[in-house]
């Protein structure tokens, strides 16, 4: 990620800490976007693909149209600050 813009001070001195908020920030929102798409039984990660292609006998044995909204997701997002500056 390239931060290229943070007011409140130093980039290079609180990278740390804006690694970790980030982190936090952008775990939720990735949370709140796999409820969303479980609520509208929407597939766009290809899990039933992955099903299909790899464990074709599980497949067999869920529901097709209810399969998605019962899987368990535990969202991690990691953000590494790799560069910093002023965007042109």
């Amino acid at each position: 990620m390239y931060v290229t813009e943070y007011p409140k001070g130093d980039v290079d001195k609180e990278i740390d800490k804006l690694n970790k908020k980030l982190s936090r920030s952008f775990s939720k929102d990735a949370t709140q976007v796999i409820r969303k798409l479980q609520k509208a039984n929407c597939d766009a990660l290809g899990i039933g693909r992955h099903l299909i292609a790899f464990y074709p006998n599980t497949w067999k044995e869920k529901d097709k149209n209810e399969y998605l909204r019962n899987v368990k997701f535990k969202t991690n997002v990691d953000v590494e600050i790799v560069q910093v500056g002023i965007a042109e």
